[in-house]
């Protein structure tokens, strides 16, 4: 209720009445009425500011087009029929199964009489925000297209929609500036982050400047797996099959108008669907989205694009060992410096005691149970920062002592052959009810997670 009453009172202080759609009765008079709800709300702001920013002429050119096309989501496979389940996987039929890309959703945006412009599935909210869609091309250092070059092309606009994931494997240092023993100093860190997913939404939340330097050794790319609109075409109720054969055309001219590889495809199978997902699976990938060639783009959860993946919890339902990895927090990572988090906590470590097949601890050279760093958590919420936060006498962030060992139930997509550690990995839930103690794994096992 917390947003819906901050929506309504935003717009009370702006002077403006949202729609009231959602039914209500009194249950003790009995009297029906209506009520706004959180859409109504959002939708009345978008409305608001559209309209203002367009009597001052700064209305981005794109953003009623974005607001028109709200991101295609697919359907968890779980929530698909049985019998159409196994249609999804036959050969040469109406489904195509796309690579899964664990991005950031973005919509690429090209007019020629103003440029490329990169759009968030999420909206500026908050007090000073006026929720429409969050835009990065202050952030994101991507080769603009040659305006000229796409013009001979008979390219003049464009939609493209993508995730946007780090150009290379490994997250890389970045030089920074920290506060050393009191003084400003240059240093060589890494980005708060474990993951391409984590280095991604750092390099998004961070100020300018600042996703710059990381920018410099951690390049980002788009990869693209639709298109809504060209040329000022709307194609969302054109079939994807056409969708993907337009889209597959305009990614190669603009890899040729100076964007180069900085854009790809997202790869795909009409044949050998299942082989395909395993292979991705195999190299650590997270699956794959399965979807119906003759749908429509619609800006809603469908049934016809439904994803096929793998988490750690699954593998371990699959191979009867139980169905979560429960873990003690053992340290932490302080926030980037110029995000919106540089003052919190960053993300945290989290350990398992390693059992040999005998279920005895394995021991380090002093005779101790050996802690094994299982993960790094950084996706929590700012409340949850600001909770775990204390501050040391120069003011830089670290963690609170009572959150040490502190235990939750973690799953990710798979576990790392080089360091046996969980990548993409979440908090499930906390679990009050039990202690470090219980947070016991045989070596092995943890070794047969390896997907």
């Amino acid at each position: 209720m917390a947003q819906l009453d901050n929506l309504r009172k935003k717009c009370e202080v702006l002077g403006i009445e949202p729609e009231k759609s959602r039914n209500r009765v009194n249950h003790e008079t009995g009297e029906r009425y209506k009520e706004s709800t959180i859409d109504d709300c959002i939708k009345t702001l978008q409305n608001y500011y559209i309209n203002k920013y367009k009597a001052e002429g700064t209305l981005n050119p794109f953003v009623e087009n974005i607001l028109n096309h709200k991101p295609m989501l697919a359907a968890q496979m779980k929530g698909v029929k049985e019998d159409i389940q196994k249609e999804l996987w036959k050969d040469n039929n109406e489904w195509y199964a796309t690579e899964k890309i664990d991005g950031n959703r973005m919509r690429y945006c090209y007019n020629e009489n103003y440029g490329v412009e990169y759009f968030s599935r999420n909206l500026s909210e908050g007090v000073d925000g006026d929720y429409l869609p969050l835009k990065y091309s202050d952030r994101l250092i991507i080769p603009k297209p040659d305006r000229i070059e796409l013009m001979s092309k008979d390219i003049h606009s464009f939609i493209i929609d993508c995730e946007l994931v780090p150009f290379y494997d490994d997250i890389r240092q970045f030089t920074n500036t920290r506060k050393v023993d009191g003084m400003w100093m240059e240093v060589l860190e890494y980005p708060v982050a474990d993951t391409g997913l984590s280095l991604t939404t750092s390099v998004l939340g961070a100020l300018p400047e600042l996703s710059h330097r990381i920018q410099e050794t951690n390049p980002m790319k788009l990869m693209a797996f639709d298109i809504i609109e060209l040329n000022g075409k709307d194609l969302s109720e054109e079939p994807l099959l056409k969708r993907l054969q337009i889209l597959a055309e305009i990614v190669t001219k603009v890899r040729l108008a100076g964007v180069g590889d900085k854009i790809q495809l997202v790869r795909g199978a009409r044949n050998n669907k299942a082989k395909f997902y395993q292979d991705i699976i195999s190299r650590g990938g997270e699956g794959c989205v399965i979807k119906d060639l003759t749908s429509v783009y619609v800006g809603k959860r469908e049934k016809t694009w439904v994803k096929a993946k793998r988490s750690v919890t699954g593998s371990l339902l699959e191979e009867n060992m139980g169905d979560n990895i429960d873990a003690f927090i053992i340290g932490y990572k302080p926030g980037n410096k110029g995000t919106n988090i540089e003052n919190y906590i960053g993300a945290l470590d989290f350990g398992i005691y390693l059992l040999d097949d005998e279920g005895n601890y394995i021991v380090d050279d002093r005779g101790m149970p050996v802690i094994h760093h299982i993960a790094t958590v950084s996706g929590l919420t700012l409340e949850e920062r600001q909770a775990m936060t204390d501050y040391d006498n120069e003011g830089n962030p670290k963690l609170k002592i009572a959150y040490y060992n502190k235990v939750a139930e973690i799953d990710g997509q798979d576990v790392s052959s080089k360091n046996y550690r969980l990548s993409h990995s979440l908090i499930k839930r906390w679990r009050p009810d039990k202690n470090a103690d219980d947070c016991l794994i045989k070596k092995s096992f943890l070794e047969s997670l390896v997907l």
